[in-house]
């Protein structure tokens, strides 16, 4: 997914859609799309996700997730100082967790 900053010279948007163009990234609203698509369909191919209303999700598995998002975080944080440069932050921990491998 691509979120373009909004520069003097356009660089990052014309980037951005050459990507898209190409396949290789989703726009903020087709990944949006994405996203509320598989939340309502499911794969018959795909194992079943619990579809329970959220109210219906106890405090437990709430205050869980939101350890989860927290633990995620900190890595990510963590992470961008562990790097001399960006683009080895980019390639060596990134890209990995992404489980991309770009076509250099």
């Amino acid at each position: 997914m691509v979120l373009p900053d909004d520069r003097p010279h356009q660089e990052q948007e014309v980037m951005s859609q050459a990507l898209i163009n190409q396949g290789r990234a989703l726009s903020w609203q087709q990944f949006k799309i994405l996203l509320s698509h598989k939340q309502t369909h499911t794969n018959p191919n795909e194992q079943s996700v619990n579809k329970a209303p959220i109210k219906s999700i106890s405090k437990s598995s709430h205050a869980n997730r939101n350890e989860d998002y927290l633990t995620a975080a900190k890595a990510f944080m963590d992470s961008t100082t562990e790097y001399p440069t960006t683009k080895a932050w980019f390639e060596q921990w990134l890209l990995p967790k992404l489980k991309l491998n770009p076509d250099y």
